[in-house]
């Protein structure tokens, strides 16, 4: 906005429904900035994350070359780390997202429930540790027949970037 004024008119529109050529944001869109260089925005599509070095005057080509299992729920940016991106699924599943090489990993551990992942965050002071919550419940995590994949808890912890998570519920 521009000096808080309530005027139309006095604020920047960043995206309008689409953002790239054929890529439609969610209803609900998901934004982050860089805690380090508040230039640097990102949001993220059904298929994609999109960045902007120039506070969302423009946008580039998606940042992730690979595809995401799910639709984007959350994401984070690496306090420690500029251009690495954390992002949580609709599936369950997160990922990392190198800007710089558009590399996506998944990181999802064996241990963590498929369900939807309603918050990731970054820890502001240790490069590798974040915190993720799932929403839904246990027992339909447990009930394997009808899709859950017998893992429970709602947050975790990763203190070596996702390749090992602690359940920190209860």
């Amino acid at each position: 906005d521009n000096g808080g004024s309530n005027l139309a008119d006095d604020w920047k529109v960043l995206f309008n429904s689409q953002i790239g050529s054929d890529t439609n944001l969610p209803f609900v869109t998901l934004l982050a900035i860089d805690p380090m260089n508040s230039s640097n925005i990102y949001v993220v599509s059904a298929p994609s994350l999109y960045g902007s070095t120039n506070r969302g005057a423009s946008w580039g080509s998606p940042l992730n070359a690979q595809s995401l299992t799910g639709e984007p729920t959350t994401l984070d940016v690496i306090p420690r780390e500029p251009g690495v991106v954390w992002l949580g699924t609709s599936a369950g599943r997160i990922y990392t997202v190198d800007t710089r090489t558009r590399q996506a990993t998944d990181v999802t551990g064996a241990n963590l429930p498929n369900r939807w992942i309603s918050k990731i965050k970054a820890s502001p002071n240790a490069r590798d540790t974040v915190y993720i919550a799932f929403s839904g419940y246990d027992l339909n995590s447990l009930n394997t027949t009808n899709g859950g994949n017998g893992r429970t808890g709602h947050i975790f912890r990763s203190t070596d970037r996702g390749q090992t998570w602690s359940d920190l519920s209860g």
